[in-house]
């Protein structure tokens, strides 16, 4: 179905509802006029870390222009380096991945559900931060799991606050079982923050239902990731999660295609169904999803210009189930 108003038909997806469990009432949020906006949340205090960043946040057209509708679960996406997602004037080598020319059509036309964006700024410490470990060859990390209770903490807290947003689950809630609706949100990032996304949607899995992990450094500590964090599950203790995994294939060490392909190799062995581009039907486990960018580099170009992969494979439409009737 799709509402129409003064003869226009509202943007995005076609509702879908799904009737299987019995007539109920669905509640619609369309939208037709709007477009996305931009917000800043200045100066956030970690008290995690005895710092301050700025909170980037993307609000798509159907937030903008109705502001009943109500956001949870799969509906946001928490990206990292945020000054390097949306303006080039405040990335850190003058090239922002510009996500909104992404969102924008790709949630208008109905290739994506409506979703907002939570941009955590990078900050000087930024590879203590996004590491789950030290590496004795670079001398730095570990600061990993103070970053996400930061995220967890406070902002994902404020974020609700200012929005109508619902948070995600708390650390330690046990994934949703099969039927059940999943409030997790989606974790997304590049090179360590690529790296970070994976971490925490494996030691996290109560709060981090999708992660998107493109060109991630997974030659961290000698690739710790793959050959300790990884190696120590089974296919009995894999989290139910779906993961997306990329590189390019050119520059310094091919954008650690090899690194990213080994961890693609044992997510499988893990029991993750491989999903097929762009396909994003998942199984019970959870689907991991492998592409190599032809003449890909390093660079926030590439991440900008194949993020609607991982976007539309991990925030794809949505299907309503209606509330059952009284």
């Amino acid at each position: 179905m799709k509402p129409m108003m003064d003869g226009a038909w509202c943007k995005g997806q076609n509702f879908v509802v799904d009737l299987s469990s019995g007539l109920g009432v669905v509640v619609l949020h369309p939208w037709f006029w709007a477009s996305s906006q931009l917000a800043i949340l200045d100066g956030v205090w970690s008290p995690q870390l005895g710092n301050t960043r700025d909170v980037i946040l993307y609000l798509p057209g159907a937030a903008v222009e109705n502001p009943l509708r109500r956001f949870s679960g799969a509906d946001v996406l928490v990206a990292h380096d945020g000054q390097n997602l949306f303006n080039a004037s405040t990335s850190a080598f003058g090239t922002a991945w510009m996500m909104q020319n992404t969102a924008d059509p790709d949630i208008d036309a109905g290739r994506a559900r409506p979703y907002i964006i939570v941009g955590v700024y990078n900050t000087a410490n930024r590879t203590y931060e996004y590491t789950p470990q030290p590496d004795p060859t670079v001398g730095d990390g570990g600061g990993a799991d103070l970053l996400l209770d930061f995220y967890e903490q406070t902002v994902y807290p404020l974020v609700a606050s200012v929005l109508n947003v619902e948070p995600p689950p708390r650390r330690g809630t046990p994934p949703p079982a099969a039927g059940e609706e999943d409030l997790r949100w989606p974790m997304l990032g590049s090179s360590l923050g690529g790296l970070l996304s994976c971490y925490a949607a494996w030691t996290r899995p109560g709060v981090y239902g999708k992660a998107g992990c493109m060109s991630s450094s997974f030659w961290w500590d000698g690739e710790h990731f793959l050959n300790a964090t990884l190696a120590k599950g089974s296919p009995a203790t894999a989290p139910p999660v779906d993961w997306y995994v990329d590189s390019g294939d050119s520059g310094p060490d091919n954008d650690d295609e090899a690194q990213t392909l080994r961890v693609y190799n044992r997510m499988q062995q893990l029991g993750y169904e491989p999903g097929q581009l762009p396909d994003a039907a998942a199984s019970a486990r959870g689907s991991v999803w492998h592409y190599v960018q032809p003449g890909g580099r390093h660079n926030e170009k590439y991440w900008g210009e194949r993020f609607y992969i991982p976007e539309r494979l991990l925030l794809g439409p949505k299907v309503l189930r209606p509330t059952p009737l009284a």
